[in-house]
């Protein structure tokens, strides 16, 4: 059985490795190649050699990690060029979520998905160019850090999700085969070995699920039947991944220098964008047509926050709507 975990394979010897061919990304161009490249650099460089210090802080210099992948235009990869952004279609956006998740913790690709995916996506699609000359080029280019006020739940942390639970499975691989237990190291066991190789058949499927997602996205189709499996899915691995994982780590699993236990402890941070996971199993066909719905009114309540229109009428709406939302 194949198990691919972080673009590594599993130890020598293990049965938990081999191959696989063919393209695995949705756009998996020598430019899109390029881009991941460009972006891992930055994160080798500039992020993940200071994570352990942003994590003793308790913070990170967002401005000056900002600034740098703002330079680079990882802030406005699907943004017009007009306004400082690379004017590419949103398979790029995968491509760079995907390599977010390199980064040795969550918070820090969460920061930055919020600002170039979920602060920006509206201002870009309702706002007047004056608007944009003031907020979105200063944004894209990494100037002003921005943060969103929202009832509604977002998906780009969706994608940043599976490249994270993938190294989690490999780096589990890699510590449970010397890890010792009763003289045997403990991937040895079967309950372990296969529950590893499951946990990395379902990343891989959703990986599937969400590239074929993309490719009708980028070609005009509607895409929310898929996105809203994806959620779903998403969300609930989530938490398989990292509930699984820490047991097979022991108390290791527990000390803030291990990748499973940053993810087990910032995992709420990110199931609270992906909640919505009852909505969606209970009738697949009535989730989606809500999900769809409930979209088109964000937008329009955006639109008209863009515009400047925040009178009671305007809250009284939205008020409104968050109330359909629940009943529905």
């Amino acid at each position: 059985m194949a198990l691919r975990a972080g673009g590594r394979w599993a130890r020598p010897g293990s049965a938990l490795r081999g191959r696989c061919s063919g393209p695995r990304r949705a756009g998996d161009t020598p430019r899109h190649r390029h881009l991941r490249e460009a972006l891992r650099k930055i994160i080798d460089k500039e992020i993940n050699p200071f994570v352990d210090k942003w994590e003793e802080e308790g913070q990170f210099p967002a401005h000056k990690v900002f600034k740098i992948l703002g330079q680079a235009g990882f802030l406005g990869v699907d943004k017009p060029t007009e306004y400082g952004g690379m004017g590419l279609d949103f398979s790029y956006n995968i491509a760079v979520a995907e390599e977010l998740g390199n980064v040795r913790c969550g918070a820090i690709p969460m920061a930055i998905g919020v600002q170039a995916g979920m602060a920006t996506p509206a201002l870009t699609r309702f706002g007047s160019h004056e608007l944009k000359k003031q907020f979105l080029v200063p944004t894209i280019a990494g100037d002003f850090v921005a943060c969103l006020g929202i009832s509604e739940d977002g998906a780009g942390s969706d994608v940043a999700t599976l490249t994270p639970m993938e190294t989690i499975i490999q780096e589990t691989i890699d510590y449970t085969g010397q890890r010792k237990v009763f003289g045997q190291p403990v991937l040895h066991n079967q309950t372990v070995h296969f529950r590893l190789a499951e946990l990395a058949t379902e990343v891989e499927l959703l990986r599937s699920l969400l590239h074929r997602a993309v490719a009708l996205y980028v070609e005009g189709n509607d895409v929310t039947k898929f996105a809203s499996m994806a959620k779903l899915k998403a969300g609930r691995l989530t938490r398989e991944v990292t509930d699984s994982c820490l047991q097979f780590w022991g108390g290791m699993g527990f000390t803030n220098e291990v990748l499973v236990s940053r993810f087990y402890r910032g995992k709420s941070s990110v199931l609270s964008l992906q909640r919505r996971d009852q909505h969606l199993a209970v009738d697949p066909g009535l989730a989606i047509d809500v999900n769809r719905r409930w979209h088109r009114r964000n937008h329009a309540f955006h639109h008209m926050q863009i515009h400047g229109h925040t009178s009671k009428k305007v809250m009284h709406l939205h008020s409104s709507l968050k109330i359909k939302k629940a009943r529905a």
